[in-house]
């Protein structure tokens, strides 16, 4: 959702966001917390290490929590 407000404070209008952005915003941005955790850390990286690098990349929580959780049960797989 900080994408939607970046947009308007940036005089975007509603419509406009509402046409170029998917439907399914929240869905993307966890799979790509995922994609790049996944892409830039091996399997036995401190979890606080990339937990604290997806923050400063701007990703919510809710990604964020995603994202872990899914790379972690993936590293017992």
């Amino acid at each position: 959702m900080a994408i939607k407000h970046k947009l308007c404070l940036n005089g975007f209008s509603s419509e406009t966001i509402g046409e170029c952005l998917p439907q399914d915003l929240d869905e993307y941005e966890k799979q790509a917390a995922y994609n790049i955790l996944n892409n830039r850390y091996k399997k036995n990286t401190d979890s606080n290490k990339y937990i604290h690098y997806l923050y400063r990349k701007g990703f919510s929580s809710k990604s964020i929590r995603y994202a872990a959780d899914k790379f972690a049960i993936n590293d017992y797989i």
